[in-house]
């Protein structure tokens, strides 16, 4: 964007001098637009994020309530099997708002509207992803505490495993810290990289303008993932795996995961930032 184009984004968006840097561009990461970014992020997602975490609430009640006035197992289906629906949405919910209005803002006619605000790309990815990562969070935890509610009822009206004497209980496993910090990475970098794969998927589907080439494509993914399975399990049937219930081996698988998903995260980065700045396509 040059200085003449910058001075039509002033006149129209009345921009304040400060909001340029000295070539007259203007300035990545503005605090002011970051924050009308993050605000309709989160007037778009979390009220309907609150409506399922209430429906869940309700149903985890309806479940507790059902296994305490219990008349017979029969009666114990139908919650279970709403319980089991409403935390599959819980957790679907962030997913599914976000990778919409991923696709509504950038790759539909809303895109026009979305690309002339005085943002960058970064800034839009920016404020996409930790909203949404922000929702599958909160949503995990609210799964969490609703499954531990569940389970500690069930837990103490039925006695699960009080008559074996103690037989079959899996001793618990010893944790050194090592172990302790490769779980917390892992669980920090897991909804990042799900997150970021939402809009990369989205960045590569609107490439193609026919259903059937995403179809040929989806299929070719599925038989190449198939191969890797195949190989992968060809792999843990040999000796070579035994190395990696050594500690030194399960250590170095944990950080290879952990570098892999790492990879992840900036390659769908990477190709976010590439698809806006040179292969954009709005519909």
């Amino acid at each position: 964007m040059d200085v003449t184009q910058n001075k039509a984004v002033l006149n129209e968006f009345n921009l304040p001098p400060e909001d340029y840097n000295a070539k007259g561009q203007v300035r990545v990461l503005r605090k002011r637009v970051l924050k009308k970014l993050f605000k309709y992020e989160f007037k778009a997602i979390f009220p309907t994020l609150w409506i399922v975490i209430g429906i869940l609430t309700a149903v985890t009640a309806l479940t507790v309530c059902s296994m305490i006035f219990k008349g017979d197992d029969a009666s114990l289906i139908l919650p279970i099997i709403l319980y089991a629906y409403s935390v599959l949405a819980v957790t679907l919910t962030p997913i599914i708002l976000a990778g919409s209005r991923y696709s509504k803002n950038f790759f539909k006619s809303q895109g026009y509207l979305t690309f002339s605000i005085p943002a960058s790309a970064e800034e839009h990815i920016f404020a996409k992803h930790v909203t949404a990562l922000l929702g599958l969070v909160v949503s995990l935890i609210a799964t969490f505490i609703s499954v531990i509610i569940v389970l500690v009822t069930a837990t103490i009206l039925f006695d699960f495993g009080g008559a074996g004497g103690g037989e079959g209980v899996v001793a618990p496993m010893e944790m050194d810290f090592l172990t302790i910090l490769e779980m917390i990475v892992d669980a920090i970098l897991s909804p990042i990289v799900l997150v970021c794969a939402i809009g990369a998927v989205e960045c590569w589907e609107q490439k193609f303008t026919k259903k059937r080439q995403i179809f040929f494509r989806i299929l070719i993914a599925y038989f190449v993932i198939s191969a890797l399975g195949t190989a992968l399990a060809a792999f843990a049937s040999s000796d070579l795996i035994e190395f990696f219930y050594t500690p030194l081996g399960a250590h170095l698988y944990a950080w290879f995961s952990n570098l892999f998903l790492v990879g992840v995260i900036v390659f769908c980065v990477w190709y976010e930032l590439r698809t806006f700045k040179k292969k954009l396509n709005l519909k």
